[in-house]
């Protein structure tokens, strides 16, 4: 991949048509912001995890500090999650198939804000920790049909070892069941927290959710859905803010003089590209369409879709569903994406869909260009 600054544009080859398009390649990420209010009643804060701090004998003690706006927290020996206000989580787009099936599958999750403690002996710990569950195109808000529940495990010993904190609740939307799980670990070395307090900040939640790897928090939903292609599809969520990723600007001239920019926001990966079934998740956050002298912007989580698997640049779709059609355009789908290129190429072409998801016309590409 090139520098963050360098600038690529390309003219599509004209004797290049769509049936040999190639597609781009690399590895990737996605972009996430959440802000930390909770106790902070000036503002937002955009520091970091909790403090260190942990009291004598094995106890957890008194923490919180900056990463709590400046409040001290009492966990009583345990541990604790602290949900910032406006705390949401969007789904990261996946394993739902084509670019289609991830529109039709995105999520929203909204937290209830505050401190959730997690005491060290309780092995199970009843909450009502999800204020509320989007899903699909129109954002319907699923019902829930069980308790939420934090469940706890231990690996290691209590004096050294990992406290794993699992989250379960089940939903319905539908008729179609959708059970949404989120885990943290809490390192203990001897006796005492690493980190006893997890914020859900800035940066804890701004991770690739699908290649996180070691990040200190993950939050996953399995809804299933006959509509998929497997009859069921796996979610992986992340901050649904993006400050913390590196912008990526696709500008399109369409053949005919239409243009479409897409702006995508790309974490480093930490995705294994040899692998087929890679997901390089970087979420599609505005685009922006110009067709007879009209324009069409969209920022909406739930008309954005940009799926990337298969080596992450393979298999690109990148699908913009239009606030308001433009004539008989609905939305516009490209065969391509952040990752711009693979063989040295750029997508050649792309379709205007109708509102039933249904071709109106392919266009030309005369000109992808794309600024890191």
């Amino acid at each position: 991949m090139r520098g963050l600054d360098e600038r690529r544009t390309r003219p599509v080859a004209g004797a290049m048509r769509a049936g040999g398009q190639t597609r781009p390649q690399a590895a990737a990420r996605v972009a996430c912001w959440l802000a930390l209010c909770l106790l902070a009643p000036f503002g937002c804060s955009q520091g970091g995890g909790a403090g260190d701090g942990g009291g004598e004998d094995g106890q957890a003690g008194r923490d919180g500090g900056d990463a709590a706006g400046g409040a001290d927290v009492d966990l009583e020996g345990g541990f604790g999650i602290l949900v910032p206000e406006g705390c949401q989580l969007c789904s990261m787009c996946g394993r739902a198939g084509d670019a289609l099936g991830e529109y039709l599958h995105k999520g929203r999750i909204s937290l209830r804000p505050g401190l959730q403690r997690l005491p060290r002996e309780q092995d199970s710990v009843e909450v009502e920790w999800i204020e509320s569950l989007e899903l699909g195109p129109s954002a319907s808000v699923a019902a829930p049909v069980s308790a939420g529940r934090f469940e706890r495990s231990l690996q290691g010993s209590a004096q050294d070892g990992v406290y794993r904190y699992t989250f379960t609740q089940g939903f319905d939307l539908d008729g179609a069941p959708v059970a949404v799980s989120f885990r943290t670990d809490f390192e203990v070395t001897s006796g005492r927290a690493v980190e006893p307090l997890r914020v859900l900040d800035l940066d804890t939640l701004s991770v690739d959710a699908w290649n996180a790897g070691e990040a200190r928090f993950e939050m996953r939903a399995v809804w299933q859905d006959p509509r998929s292609q497997l009859g069921e599809v796996h979610q992986a969520y992340s901050t649904c803010r993006y400050d913390l990723f590196s912008p990526v600007h696709v500008d399109v001239a369409i053949e005919g003089g239409d243009r479409l920019q897409l702006d995508y926001r790309c974490p480093p990966s930490g995705a294994v590209i040899v692998i087929l079934s890679t997901v390089c998740p970087c979420p599609l956050v505005s685009a922006v369409f110009d067709a007879g002298g009209e324009q069409r912007r969209v920022e909406d989580h739930f008309r954005l879709v940009f799926s990337s698997t298969n080596h992450c640049n393979l298999d690109q779709s990148s699908l913009v569903v239009l606030d308001e059609p433009l004539g008989a355009v609905a939305a516009i789908r490209v065969p391509g994406g952040a990752y711009d290129e693979v063989g040295g190429y750029p997508p050649t072409w792309l379709e205007y869909l109708d509102a039933a998801f249904e071709p109106v016309e392919r266009r030309e590409i005369s000109n992808w260009s794309s600024s890191r």
